[in-house]
């Protein structure tokens, strides 16, 4: 097993819908925190997680503090990403105004292949080359959020297919920089986000290997999140031996009321059974792809909150 190390100001999280990369993200971003380093958490995806997570209203496209020293949040929003370009470009709001403004033109952000997620990572190139008033980087870290892996793969393209595509000119410019930065060993580290399950593992794979053959983003390590801990430990055999009689059965019914010995070693029976499946594809991971792996165990916590998070904190120190 590894540990997560904070040695680039650029960290990527990618990984198929659903494992869990918001939330790794948050526990990075507390664990950095906590470390002293000012840390923002730049969301990308359907819809904004982490900032209503602590509490707080949306970011709308701005940098909110999380209520958590040096920890902030900014949504990445494509269209905002394109009006915040259009303004920089043409300087004068009474230019920019009629362009952002303009269905057409929202229209054409929308449809154009590649556009608003070179806008997006532009955007995102803009917070790695920050600066603050000393003339000192403003952020230590910036964690991305990634959007899932169909989409990831396509902004992760982005650069390059643009670059392909236009050949000179200010896109040109922006797509090299961008692309730079990805590829960057010293500023930039993805981690992939997986579960140990069938789908989330294949999808892990695959990616791996198109970064390896193709967008060469510096990868890290992979991050297997949900873990199930054994069930039952080798000590434990007797003791199941000795529940799985009747009149033990009997007993224990007495004590767990309508829960019932048989439904309380079926969940047992079952959160083991999850337990070896996570086990065979935490193998197939370090046998297919030959990096290290950091697991996050499964949490049991509902409704999930920061406090569900800080549970998390400790496994990536």
């Amino acid at each position: 097993m590894s540990v997560i190390a904070f040695d680039r100001r650029l960290l990527i999280l990618s990984g198929k819908g659903g494992v869990g990369k918001s939330t790794v993200a948050v526990a990075l971003g507390l664990r950095a925190a906590e470390q002293g380093l000012e840390t923002l958490i730049c969301e990308m995806g359907e819809n904004e997680k982490i900032a209503p997570l602590f509490g707080q209203a949306a970011s709308s496209f701005r940098e909110t503090p999380l209520g958590v020293p040096r920890l902030s949040s900014i949504y990445l929003d494509p269209q905002e990403a394109f009006n915040d370009y259009v303004r920089a470009s043409l300087k004068l709001a009474a230019l920019a105004r009629p362009l952002i403004e303009s269905r057409l033109i929202k229209a054409f952000v929308q449809a154009a292949p590649g556009l608003k997620e070179i806008m997006t990572l532009t955007k995102l190139m803009e917070f790695e080359r920050l600066k603050d008033r000393k003339g000192k980087p403003k952020y230590d870290l910036i964690i991305l959020d990634a959007p899932a892996t169909g989409h990831g793969m396509s902004l992760f393209r982005s650069p390059m297919l643009a670059m392909r595509a236009t050949k000179v000119g200010p896109i040109y410019q922006k797509a090299k920089l961008i692309s730079d930065l990805l590829s960057d060993a010293t500023r930039t580290r993805m981690h992939i986000v997986t579960l140990a399950e069938e789908m989330p593992v294949s999808e892990t794979v695959d990616m791996i290997a198109a970064m390896r053959s193709d967008l060469h983003i510096p990868l890290g390590e992979i991050i297997v999140n949900a873990v199930v801990p054994p069930a039952f430990s080798p000590a434990s055999a007797d003791l199941l031996q000795i529940l799985q009689q009747p009149a033990a059965r009997k007993a224990t019914g007495a004590c767990w009321g309508a829960a019932g010995a048989d439904a309380v070693l079926a969940v047992a029976e079952h959160m083991d059974g999850r337990s070896r499946l996570n086990a065979h594809y935490l193998a197939r991971l370090q046998k297919e792809t030959n990096l290290d792996s950091v697991v996050l165990p499964f949490v049991f916590d509902a409704p999930w909150t920061v406090a569900s998070v800080h549970q998390l904190v400790a496994r990536l120190r």
